[in-house]
């Protein structure tokens, strides 16, 4: 079985089905076992999203007082760190959508995976402040690009009675990740999950 994804073009749009879509001058035939390729790599995606923000909340504290910081600055210069997550995040957002709609969905995916992949590492070496701000703003960069480009190219690939699957997939491996954190926190505490 086929589906059918349109070509990532830009152009105007026009009500279809009563939903607004993206016009496009080509349609494309992609086999439906590469569009849930497509649907495995975006869960993934969302399960390492769910690991990067609980890797910075646990270990924020203690990389923040590695750097010399004072319990009052750990707090103030945290918040400062996931104020500019958030903002890489809402900008990201819309640089993304706007780079997925111009240049394909499928490339904007990977490379915001690999782009917050990239500072997540380089956040094991900052040595002050400042490039702790810069790398994770880049995170959040990544981050956004990463959750609206998987949706929405998964949407695009899957024929429309699969998009409902393709949601409850994204989130059961979001929920996975959720609990294997969980569960390595409970191991590395000594304290009990239930």
């Amino acid at each position: 079985m086929q589906a059918v994804v349109k070509k990532e073009e830009f152009a105007e749009s026009q009500i279809i089905d009563g939903i607004n879509k993206t016009v496009a001058s080509k349609e494309v035939s992609v086999p439906e076992k590469l569009a849930w390729f497509a649907v495995l790599v975006a869960g993934l995606g969302y399960f390492v999203d769910v690991f990067d923000l609980w890797l910075f909340s646990n270990f924020r504290v203690a990389s923040l007082t590695s750097l010399g910081l004072t319990p009052a600055e750990v707090t103030t210069v945290g918040a400062r760190l996931f104020n500019w997550q958030l903002t890489g995040m809402m900008l990201g957002g819309f640089g993304w959508g706007i780079l997925g709609d111009k240049k394909g969905r499928a490339k904007v995916m990977f490379g915001s995976i690999l782009l917050y992949s990239v500072a997540n590492i380089l956040n094991a070496f900052v040595t002050t402040v400042g490039q702790y701000e810069v790398l994770r703003f880049v995170a959040g960069l990544g981050l956004a690009g990463e959750i609206g480009a998987g949706i929405t190219l998964i949407s695009d690939l899957l024929p429309r009675h699969n998009v409902v699957l393709e949601l409850l997939l994204l989130l059961v491996l979001e929920c996975l990740g959720q609990f294997l954190l969980l569960l390595l926190e409970s191991i590395s505490t000594g304290e009990r999950l239930i």
